[in-house]
């Protein structure tokens, strides 16, 4: 079964050992990666590939991706065969058509609405703070229909931002575990444990998007 391997030791490498990558910590082998089960690879901080694990993992096409030890996607290495040469042709024709990017912006921003919506109505319905919720919801669906008849790209992130800010506005209220306090989105670099692994999420999310559209 392939799966995705995530190293995230600080000054850690990997070594080429055959088929088989090792992750060392100063001379001390850490870990054993047969590349046979392996799809992908995160590397998170000062994670080094010697050129022999490059190869390697080149030559088994496991997808290698590069995260700041914040968590920020840095880029990843790809290699030949990757069929998202199409895909970037397609996106950047899209993006020169006004009406087909704005289009898409607006079918982005709905969903991501309209499920931050549902989520925020479902734990009202749990017995969360309901008002707070409530008020919340209310705000997201006026700004949907104010999304509808944006005519710009830069009124659909406008819609995007405002429904994030009333999404955010009670997010604290929905954390249950004691001593996880939110009071508002921090990043670059993320101020609390919260906004952490809000920062973090976002950015396997994000991978996870990317990985799926190379093999679109």
């Amino acid at each position: 079964m392939s799966r995705t391997a995530y190293v995230v030791q600080k000054g850690a490498t990997l070594r080429r050992e055959g088929e088989l990558l090792h992750v060392y910590v100063g001379r001390k082998r850490e870990a054993e990666l047969p590349t046979s089960e392996l799809r992908q690879l995160v590397l998170m901080g000062n994670v080094m590939l010697t050129p022999g694990a490059v190869d390697l993992v080149l030559e088994k096409k496991i997808d290698t991706v590069f995260l700041s030890w914040h968590g920020r996607y840095r880029g990843r290495l790809v290699g030949l065969g990757s069929s998202a040469v199409t895909l970037r042709v397609a996106q950047y024709e899209a993006l020169r058509d006004p009406a087909r990017a704005l289009q898409i912006a607006r079918a982005i921003v709905r969903s991501k609405i309209r499920n931050q919506r549902a989520f925020l109505l479902r734990q009202a319905r749990e017995g969360r703070d309901g008002e707070a919720l409530g008020r919340a919801c209310t705000a997201m669906r006026l700004t949907l229909v104010r999304l509808e008849g944006a005519v710009t790209l830069d009124e659909a992130r406008g819609c995007e931002g405002a429904a994030a800010a009333a999404y955010f506005r009670v997010f604290g209220k929905l954390l249950v575990p004691d001593g996880f306090h939110f009071d508002g989105r921090n990043r670059r670099p993320p101020m609390d444990p919260v906004n952490a692994l809000l920062s973090l999420g976002y950015t396997l999310l994000a991978n996870a998007v990317e990985d799926r559209k190379s093999v679109v």
